[in-house]
């Protein structure tokens, strides 16, 4: 017999207090953000921004975040409505589960180097061989993205991409891949050769939609959307 689920997910990053992507009519089983839920030049200044904690509160479903660089501090306590996963692995469903790199410097512009992310990437492959069983697979969920040769970047962007994170995705397999971090990628879709699927979906937000058969075996396969399926709200 054939069992088929899906697992619908809403997806964003880089929200910086202004945008934060809403998912009218959609059924969603969750909300990953990929980090920078702040600004923190606004916050410094005392400007206006978007309350993240009500946003998330106001979705009703688990919110999973990783932090980003700007996330050093939480004034509005984001992370007592949200589950930081930087650094953990949680199960998202049965055979899904989610892997979370993210860190935030003691200031904003103090770009994590390969020494900082480095030990949190061997502590998740340590945690998923012991949590994932064979045939589950993983969503990868990463404030900054891997360093791979088909994601060219900016020489002049320090710190803007990571082959420990690349390292870690090698051994991962993960099924698909949420990033952000780089602006200039916002709503990059790409899928590799092995099949990992990723994702970019900047603070505009999408979907993200993994379905699986079983037969007994199962079969993964992720699909994502993004830019305009994740409506903004200021």
């Amino acid at each position: 017999m054939v069992v088929s689920q899906a697992i619908t997910l809403g997806i964003c990053s880089d929200t910086h207090g202004e945008q934060m992507p809403q998912w009218p009519g959609r059924k969603l089983n969750a909300v990953l953000h990929g980090g920078d839920i702040y600004h923190a030049p606004a916050l410094a200044h005392g400007d206006n921004y978007a309350n993240p904690r009500s946003w998330a509160a106001a979705l009703g479903m688990p919110v999973l975040a990783v932090r980003g660089n700007h996330d050093y501090r939480d004034p509005d306590r984001f992370f007592q409505v949200a589950e930081d996963i930087s650094g953990s692995v949680r199960n998202m469903a049965r055979g899904l589960w989610v892997a979370g790199v993210g860190f935030a410097p003691e200031w904003y512009c103090d770009m994590p180097g390969e020494r900082d992310l480095e030990p949190q990437c061997r502590s998740l492959l340590r945690m998923a061989s012991r949590l994932v069983m064979p045939g589950q697979r993983v969503i990868l969920l990463t404030h900054y993205p891997p360093k791979l040769p088909e994601l060219p970047c900016d020489k002049l962007s320090a710190g803007c991409a990571y082959e420990c994170v690349a390292d870690l995705m090698e051994e991962l397999r993960p099924i698909a891949i949420v990033f952000g971090h780089m602006h200039e990628w916002f709503g990059l879709r790409w899928r590799r050769a092995n099949g990992t699927l990723l994702v970019n979906p900047g603070p505009r937000g999408g979907l993200l939609t993994i379905s699986a058969q079983s037969k007994p075996d199962a079969t993964y396969e992720a699909n994502a959307t993004v830019g305009g399926d994740g409506e903004t709200a200021g």
